[in-house]
């Protein structure tokens, strides 16, 4: 037998087989032959005079591998950002993670023994009614639980609880996992108390809201039409707008409805006549968007109507649009990603396919930073690993950030990260959480946009102008440094609207902006505070070279063409100039000054620049 083994295991056994016989006693060895593991016994009898021995060898490889993984497993649960409890077939609690712990108060001796009610929140047992019948058909169970603390405070969680079944089929066990959505439910709340005070505040000012679908005819309108109309939404709605207008005005306005329509553009400050229920007209001034659904189809027009008949001219028309912003209910799936101290993917969740484009047998044994992190970041993230390797600390260990992740298709999107590390054997692994945020970086940046920038001519509408201007006075006083400021006005802008339409007065006021930003610094801060009113702050700037700025763009505004549908159009612009000094405590003294000047230039004849300080002279 022995003539079978290699000659170093083939002594290494004789050795043990002689050991066992002298003893009399079974004897149990391991060993390992061409990458397979053996667990051996010897079993020693006699017979007679001679001494014998019964040997047993078993093949332990999959058992070791497969108990090696589950050890790995149970680790990543432990380690897992979610919450994770089990329970018998009763509802008895058998086990809980550290994150359920963590997010509910209960640690293990509390919660084992005790059923998932200890966590009943306001819906109390209504919600157990709803999840059993599912559950003992033994489909799984998943939905939004608002539930209550051990220090009694309600936490929202996205809970997902499956029946483990044995081999024929019968009930063992449930697994719950329960993810804390608490922070994303008040944004939602938040969401909706904004909304509310959208409509209460257009209705405070006289408006009302509509919505026109792709064939022009109502689908929403807010109560309050009925205090400017005399008309019920219920009444509205499923007719055209042009149903309410004299027939002298529908027909001018519907051709000129029709481009916009065609064009799917916004349009702004639109005037015409409503008649009410009884039969009397009133002046409303309009704003309206296009809105289009999920896949890019326009869908039809928002926006807001308000009541003018006593002002029909304004210096400024409210511009409304409601955002119909609600955040999805359910929750997107983390990815879940192990990894070993080489940065080898060792675990590849579903979640994690859906996220980043590789199939579960691509992404596995490869390694990690080949598969998502971008090129030029990859050597970095290398180095970390083998800091990693040695003692399971990292810079991204431990923490939670925003990082910027790679798809299969090489396409990047923003991700949340969470890592944590654990030990198991000799090895250091990883387990990472990644969560696409693409979505929720799209809405920041659109209300960072909404917020500063005036969305016709992309300049700085006038509450951040003011900011950015506030800014630089007070550094121009702290530091006596120089500081100029103008104001512009688009002569006889009216005679535009008027002859042309709004339409081509957005327009011309699109060109200024460009002409206002090609004529200016980088450093100086331009914006649209009215109508046709423009501002612009200049930092460093003496009132000498404020004036020479001021009229070079007068001189470039009276040269150029202002191309547009009604042909090329000229117009003039009147400027007023105003420098900081010790009489200007605060910027608002030096915009008086400069619109004082910006009087004096108009009424002195228009297309002409007039410092403050001429018109004090």
């Amino acid at each position: 037998m022995f003539d079978l083994l290699p000659p170093d295991v083939a002594n290494r056994r004789r050795e043990h087989f002689q050991q066992t016989l002298a003893k009399g006693t079974p004897g149990e060895f391991h060993d390992e032959r061409s990458g397979r593991k053996y667990h051996s016994v010897v079993y020693p009898f006699s017979d007679k005079e001679l001494n014998r021995a019964a040997l047993f060898a078993r093949d332990v490889t999959e058992e070791l591998k497969n108990r090696e993984r589950a050890e790995t497993l149970s680790k990543a649960v432990e380690q897992s950002s979610a919450g994770v409890f089990i329970t018998d077939r009763k509802g008895t609690i058998l086990y809980v993670n550290p994150r359920f712990t963590q997010m509910t108060g209960y640690d293990g001796p509390e919660a084992i023994g005790a059923t998932p009610k200890i966590l009943d929140g306001p819906d109390g047992p209504e919600f157990f009614f709803d999840i059993w019948p599912v559950l003992n058909e033994g489909r799984d169970w998943r939905g939004e639980v608002l539930q209550r603390s051990r220090s009694g405070e309600d936490i929202w969680v996205l809970l997902s609880v499956s029946p483990v079944l044995d081999e024929q089929g019968e009930l063992l066990q449930f697994v719950g996992v329960e993810e804390d959505i608490t922070t994303f439910k008040k944004t939602e709340s938040a969401l909706r108390a904004s909304e509310q005070r959208f409509r209460d505040v257009s209705e405070a000012v006289g408006e009302f809201i509509w919505e026109i679908d792709n064939k022009g005819y109502f689908t929403f309108v807010t109560n309050d039409v009925h205090t400017v109309t005399g008309y019920t939404p219920k009444e509205l709605i499923g007719l055209s707008p042009f149903d309410f207008m004299p027939d002298e005005d529908s027909k001018e306005l519907e051709r000129w409805f029709r481009d916009i329509w065609n064009g799917q553009r916004r349009f702004s400050e639109l005037e015409h006549r409503f008649v009410t229920k009884d039969g009397t007209p009133v002046w409303m001034n309009v704003s309206g968007v296009p809105y289009w659904d999920d896949k890019g189809n326009f869908k039809g027009v928002r926006g807001a109507s308000m009541d003018i008949s006593d002002r029909k001219e304004s210096e400024e028309a409210l511009r409304a649009s409601e955002e119909k912003l609600r955040a999805l209910a359910e929750a997107a799936y983390e990815a879940i990603i192990m990894i070993d101290s080489n940065g080898t993917v060792i675990f590849w969740n579903n979640a994690a396919v859906r996220v980043f484009g590789y199939s579960e047998e691509e992404a596995m044994g490869s390694n990690i930073h080949d598969l998502v992190t971008p090129p030029e970041e990859r050597e970095q993230a290398q180095l970390g690993m083998y800091q990693f390797a040695f003692t399971g600390q990292g810079k991204v260990v431990g923490e939670s950030n925003e990082v910027t992740a790679m798809r299969k298709d090489g396409s990047r999107f923003p991700g949340e990260r969470s890592v944590s590390s654990f030990h198991l054997g000799n090895k250091w692994y990883a387990v990472s959480m990644v969560r696409d945020i693409s979505e929720r970086k799209e809405a920041e940046l659109k209300l960072q946009e909404l917020a500063t920038t005036d969305a016709l001519t992309d300049l700085y509408n006038r509450r951040h102008f003011m900011e950015l201007a506030e800014q630089e006075f007070a550094k121009a006083r702290r530091y006596n440094r120089p500081f100029s400021l103008f104001m512009l006005d688009l002569d006889h802008f009216k005679n535009i609207n008027d002859s042309y339409g709004h339409d081509i007065g957005d327009l011309v006021l699109a060109d200024m902006a460009h002409i206002l930003d090609s004529e200016l610094r980088e450093t100086d801060i331009p914006g649209r505070i009215g109508g046709e009113e423009f501002a612009v702050a200049l930092p460093e700037t003496e009132q000498k070279k404020a004036v020479e700025t001021a009229e070079r763009l007068r001189r470039t505004v009276e040269e150029a063409a202002f191309e547009t549908p009604a042909g090329d159009l000229r117009l003039t612009i009147s400027i007023g100039v105003s420098s900081i000094s010790e009489d200007t405590p605060e910027l608002k003294s030096i915009l008086r000054q400069a619109d004082k000047a910006l009087y004096r230039a108009k009424g002195s004849g228009r297309n002409r620049v007039c410092h403050f300080a001429d018109t004090e002279s």
